[in-house]
């Protein structure tokens, strides 16, 4: 059994992954693609991307979640953003980071 490095630890206490990503259904749990989108004050090119993905993928018959992985946006609203949008989409995941761990 392994433990987690202090700042493995840190990065889970400081983050928060909403709860309706959390619950996993049976298609959930069959999907074909998962694809990871690290934002940092990218509220203005999110509608953007996510509706490009969205096509793209729409277009191959594939079951897909989107994960987007805000790492503390401080200067716009993309955290906010996002998590309105994990409310109401739910093929997008969001993982709110509470402060930036950069790379």
């Amino acid at each position: 059994m392994s433990t987690l490095n202090q700042d493995s630890q840190d990065l889970l206490n400081s983050s928060t992954v909403l709860e309706d990503s959390l619950n996993h259904s049976q298609e959930e749990e069959s999907l074909d693609l998962s694809i990871v989108v690290p934002v940092y004050n990218e509220e203005e090119s999110l509608p953007d991307l996510l509706e490009r993905i969205v096509t793209s993928l729409k277009e191959t018959g594939l079951r897909y979640e989107i994960i987007c992985v805000d790492d503390g946006s401080t200067k716009d609203g993309s955290a906010k953003w996002l998590k309105d949008k994990a409310l109401t989409h739910p093929n997008l995941k969001a993982v709110l980071l509470r402060r930036n761990y950069g790379q």
